[in-house]
């Protein structure tokens, strides 16, 4: 068994046999896990698309943004803000750098060199748009009336206009990242991400909307610039980062098979040769660590991890030794297969050896 380690958990490889010989009697368990909403379930990691189980990445290096428009520190303050998220986020490792050597190349070569982290991510803050619209707002009428000298109501109304009373700001932006391996140079991961921010400017009973709108300063220091950074470093996460999924409970089955025949059944004899275990997943658990376990009488007999490959039909398919467990299970008997991700039981299902 080949070893692995991967953040958050560690993974392994297991090499399963994927020759079938017609003489040999399967046992074909079944595991199909449905995301369909049902009550509780199994949280995983979900591993960024880019991922593989050699690649092994723990830390990234936040270079300096470039910045292609005309916001004098935008780049300065996306850097800030994907480092913020990033560091918070707590997926890898982070620093970041206050100076960029030059090209992507050479900056890669500068890292390799330090040998502090496995990336670092580059980038810059290419293009925006801001929209300002004054708002109004519409007084409520009054009226007021008086009785007359000589009888009957006088009556006057007042109110009803509209004034503004602020003006919204809407920016729309969008920054190109890229993610790459400084071990080997690697482009890891190319996203392009748009951003918004919303931001609303009073304007106070002795102001005007030109003086309310003058006094706009639109540099980095501005809200706004702030909230769309974070909006494009929320988005970055959830492309690099490990987040959380649910696998819902699953159907199990169990089969048995000479050959390419699978003939369901649930109890086998102490003379087969070996049997299998299929495992069927939602693509949602590709990159995760899962395991395998026979039991009899709360002993283990026979145990397999491995990483799941939504690809590889070969990783959905166990071997087990009959004979194996039938020795350290004490000969003929009900067992137990037992599916867990970690420490967590997902599934059971029992069977018997004559």
């Amino acid at each position: 068994m080949n070893t692995n380690k991967l953040p958050p958990p560690p993974l392994f490889f297991f090499s399963s046999d994927k020759s079938i010989d017609n003489k040999s009697i399967f046992i074909i368990i079944s595991i199909l896990f449905l995301l369909s909403g049902c009550a509780g379930g199994t949280l995983i990691s979900r591993y960024p698309s880019f991922w593989t189980p050699e690649l092994n990445l723990k830390s990234i290096a936040v270079a300096p943004m470039e910045n292609a428009t005309d916001i004098v520190g935008a780049g300065a303050v996306l850097s800030e803000k994907l480092t913020e998220a990033l560091s918070k986020n707590g997926s890898y490792q982070v620093v970041q750098r206050m100076k960029t050597p030059g090209d992507d190349e050479t900056l890669v070569l500068q890292e390799r060199s330090l040998g502090q982290v496995d990336a670092v991510l580059v980038g810059s803050f290419t293009d925006y748009n801001l929209d300002s619209d004054v708002v109004y707002r519409t007084d409520p009428t009054k009226t007021e009336c008086t009785e007359g000298f000589l009888g009957g109501m006088n009556c006057s109304t007042s109110g009803g206009g509209s004034r503004p009373v602020s003006i919204k700001h809407t920016m729309t932006a969008e920054a190109r990242l890229r993610l790459i391996d400084v071990r080997d140079g690697r482009v890891l991961h190319t996203i392009t991400v748009s951003g918004t921010g919303v931001l609303n400017t009073k304007i106070g009973p002795f102001s005007s909307v030109a003086s309310t709108m003058k006094k706009f300063k639109f540099d980095k220091s501005n809200p706004i610039l702030s909230k769309i950074m974070k909006d494009i470093s929320r988005q970055l996460l959830t492309e690099i980062s490990f987040t959380s999924a649910k696998i819902t409970e699953a159907e199990l089955s169990l089969k048995t098979a000479t050959g390419d025949t699978h003939e369901p059944a649930k109890v086998f004899s102490v003379g087969d040769d070996k049997m299998a275990v299929v495992v069927e997943l939602p693509s949602v658990a590709e990159n995760n660590t899962f395991r395998l376990d026979i039991i009899r009488d709360d002993q283990s007999l026979a145990v397999k991890e491995f990483i799941w490959l939504a690809n590889d039909y070969s990783s959905n398919i166990y071997y087990f030794s009959i004979g194996e467990i039938a020795t350290k299970g004490g000969g003929p008997g009900n067992y137990k297969v037992r599916l867990y991700n970690g420490e967590t039981l997902m599934q059971t299902s029992n069977f018997q050896l004559k």
